[in-house]
């Protein structure tokens, strides 16, 4: 934009709140909804599970009185009462388990849906200081079931696009825009609902429909995007797709039979990720269809996928071999983020899915690694952890420990892990370890729906990239697409950038 190139930004991960620019912007991955959260969805039911310890979802419990309920969803805190409570907006409604409907009001907003049927999306207010001011909020209702169990599901509520709360774009305006043009939509930054799914609020089938509103939302804004870029003389529009990432890691398990959960998985779906990569070939076709000859087309994917099997907890292995301790008071199954971890006795210790840390005297507050002692601590670790084999099936599990001080450069290497673990395919580190916990066992069976992952070792799950003209860059990588564009528009390319141009010969 500081060259006067028109360019669209819309939902690059990582951009929230968005960067001020003058770019048209939408923020993308890591964008709340109206909670603060990544996603709380609500289901409203009259048969409550029994297990209500969920993540990223809330049940609200109701007694039908001769087939009318209320039920409260969930807003922002309200910083204007003390304690700033949550603020709530009442849900009323009627059902009628003969015809399998639901009558449903929201604010002032009425919707009939039969079951099996989603509502559009609902505007909801919630009310701060009365008659002052309130907090607008959209989402969308789901009639699962109305017998023998009602069950509804809203799904966590959005930032009002066109009246956000939080910056969710550039200009302000932006979001608005994008509501004239093609309606309401997920502002959420990644909108399938995942853990709707983990929690079994939604079927298989219920969450292939709810992932598949996104992507038909997403097509169609893609089309009027196309419409505006089409008309330019010159210009650029970054658009990204969030469904091929989020169905892998969902339903993998429902197509690949080594899956420990796929005999749970609903069959009918096994097919899903091709669907949504054929459909993704139809959004590309339509790019084709509307650019002309001259304009240069690049699709790209910074990773693959592998399945997701065996979890590997990596704090239980250093507690085994004896680089972490906990404290003799603590129960190791009680550590949670790392709390009640013996620090006078712990020289390595794991935190994130892929990151392993020295206890560093100087760095870490209660260090004891002499830095001296580092060098030969990361050798080792990183030669025992490459060795270690899954008993289970006596395969490797761990492909290669990268030391960081090796791969990374930079002000800030030191201050992130000493090791990225790199697994195999099949293998993953657990959820428990990379929040800092300390189970019993080193490995486990992934029991979990999230079935496909990518935080393995880099070259088991590499990314691709397409473009519309040769590529003369033998080894294209990630770093390559900046300085690439900034070249296509004719803009020095800063020194600090370390890629190359795509379509020319590395010198």
């Amino acid at each position: 934009t500081e060259n006067g190139i028109d360019a669209t930004i819309f939902r690059v991960p990582a951009n929230f709140p968005p960067v001020e620019c003058e770019a048209r912007s939408l923020s993308g991955m890591g964008t709340p909804d109206i909670t603060g959260n990544y996603g709380i969805s609500t289901l409203i039911t009259d048969d409550p599970p029994l297990n209500r310890d969920l993540g990223g979802g809330r049940v609200v419990s109701v007694w039908l009185d001769d087939g009318l309920f209320t039920a409260d969803l969930i807003g922002p805190r309200n910083s204007y009462k003390e304690g700033d409570p949550e603020s709530t907006v009442v849900i009323e409604g009627r059902v009628d388990r003969e015809t399998h409907t639901a009558w449903l009001k929201v604010g002032d907003t009425e919707v009939v849906l039969e079951q099996g049927e989603w509502s559009e999306w609902v505007t909801v207010e919630f009310e701060m200081i009365p008659f002052i001011q309130k907090v607008s909020g959209t989402c969308r209702l789901f009639l699962m079931s109305t017998d023998p169990a009602l069950r509804i599901y809203a799904t966590p509520v959005q930032i009002d696009p066109s009246n956000p709360v939080m910056p969710i774009s550039t200009p302000d305006s932006y979001s608005s825009e994008i509501v004239d043009k093609t309606g309401y939509f997920y502002t959420q930054g990644l909108p399938d609902d995942t853990s709707g799914l983990e929690n079994g609020f939604l079927s298989d089938d219920d969450y292939v429909q709810q992932s598949q509103l996104v992507l038909s939302e997403r097509v169609e804004q893609l089309g009027a995007e196309l419409d505006r870029f089409s008309k330019l003389d010159e210009g650029f529009l970054f658009f990204y797709f969030n469904s091929p990432d989020q169905t892998c890691h969902m339903v993998w398990r429902n197509m690949d039979d080594s899956s420990p959960t796929h005999d749970q998985a609903d069959l009918h779906h096994a097919d899903r990720i091709a669907v949504v990569y054929a459909e993704l070939d139809e959004a590309l076709g339509l790019v084709l269809d509307q650019v002309d000859e001259k304009t240069i087309v690049m699709v790209m994917s910074d990773h693959g996928f592998a399945p997701w099997n065996r979890a590997i907890h990596v704090n239980a292995w250093l507690r085994e071999n004896g680089y972490l301790a906990v404290k003799d008071d603590v129960d190791p199954s009680s550590v949670d983020m790392l709390m009640g971890i013996d620090w006078s006795r712990t020289r390595a210790y794991a935190v994130g899915i892929n990151g392993l840390y020295i206890n560093l005297k100087g760095r870490e507050r209660d260090g004891i690694v002499d830095p001296s002692e580092k060098d030969a601590l990361l050798n080792e670790l990183k030669t025992k952890l490459e060795a270690l084999v899954d008993p289970v099936n006596g395969k490797k599990a761990i492909k290669v420990a990268d030391r960081a001080d090796e791969v990374y450069h930079g002000p800030l290497r030191d201050t992130g892990p000493d090791i990225i673990v790199g697994y195999h395919r099949g293998w993953r580190g657990s959820n428990e370890s990379a929040l800092g916990k300390v189970p019993d066992t080193v490995f486990m069976d992934n029991m979990l729906k999230w079935s496909g992952d990518h935080c393995i070792a880099a070259d088991e799950v590499p990314g691709i990239i397409m473009v519309n003209r040769p590529i003369l860059r033998d080894d294209p990588a990630l770093v390559d697409m900046a300085p690439t564009i900034l070249n296509l528009f004719g803009i020095t390319v800063p020194e600090e950038m370390v890629g190359g141009d795509l379509f020319a010969p590395r010198k």
